[in-house]
């Protein structure tokens, strides 16, 4: 699955207000962030099916689109990192609200609350809980 841009044209937003977008922005800014850390808990947990699985996630997703321009597309390669197929069974399953979606703040939503989830889980994993 290849991730990437399909056009150039920023996308729609729910706000037409600058702040509206610069909040959008910077919410996709953050989970690019936080996928960094995401992926170092599955890394250190043990969690790959098999050796090098989130190395080929990222190889087959590509580059992560630029938050600043396409907001909804970072919500969406994020979506298809923590919800690979084959599974890694450490994020909640986000597709269908992710694609059913009707704008980038409701996908950045999804996407938020199922990395903060799956992020806390696997931290508490490795507290032996």
């Amino acid at each position: 699955l290849n991730m990437r841009r399909r056009g150039s044209e920023p996308e729609a937003f729910r706000s037409d207000d600058e702040a509206g977008k610069l909040r959008i922005h910077e919410r996709a800014e953050a989970l690019l962030k936080r996928k960094d850390e995401w992926m170092s808990l599955v890394s250190q947990s043990g969690r790959e099916r098999c050796e090098g699985q989130l190395d080929q996630i990222l190889l087959d997703l590509g580059d992560p689109p630029d938050p600043t321009t396409h907001p909804s597309d970072v919500a969406l390669w994020v979506a298809a990192l923590i919800n690979p197929i084959p599974a890694l069974g450490v994020a909640l399953e986000i597709r269908p609200a992710v694609l059913c979606a009707c704008d980038a703040d409701e996908r950045i939503d999804a996407v938020e609350r199922a990395l903060d989830d799956s992020i806390a889980r696997l931290a508490q994993r490795m507290d032996g809980g």
